[in-house]
C-alpha cells in the first residue's frame, strides 16, 4: 500500500507540476498542492521587471506559492481506504 501512494504522490508532485494539477486529481490521482495562480503571475512579472532592470536572473530569489491548496481525491482515497487527517485542511474533489 505504502508503494502505491508513494507512486500516486511521485506523480503528482512530478508528472503534473507544470500542468492543471486538479485536473489531474478529478482524474484519479490522489492528492495534490495547487498553488494561487495569480500569486505565481504576480511573482513572474516581478521577475521579469527585476531583470529588464538589469538584476541577473541568477541573483533572483526563487519564489513559492505562501498559500498553496491541497486537493484530495475523495473516490480514489475511499478506494484505497486511506484517509487524509482534517489537519491538513484539504478541499475534496470527487
Amino acid at each position: 500500500m505504502r508503494a502505491i501512494l508513494n507512486s500516486l504522490l511521485i506523480g503528482v508532485t512530478v508528472w503534473c507540476a507544470p500542468f492543471d494539477i486538479e485536473g489531474f486529481i478529478k482524474k484519479g490521482a490522489l492528492v495534490g498542492v495547487v498553488a494561487d495562480y495569480q500569486e505565481l503571475g504576480r511573482a513572474a512579472a516581478s521577475i521579469v521587471d527585476r531583470h529588464q532592470k538589469g538584476e541577473t536572473l541568477g541573483a533572483i530569489q526563487v519564489i513559492w506559492s505562501s498559500s498553496p491548496t491541497r486537493v484530495v481525491n475523495r473516490a480514489t482515497s475511499q478506494v484505497l481506504g486511506v484517509s487524509v487527517p482534517h489537519a491538513l485542511n484539504a478541499k475534496y474533489v470527487d
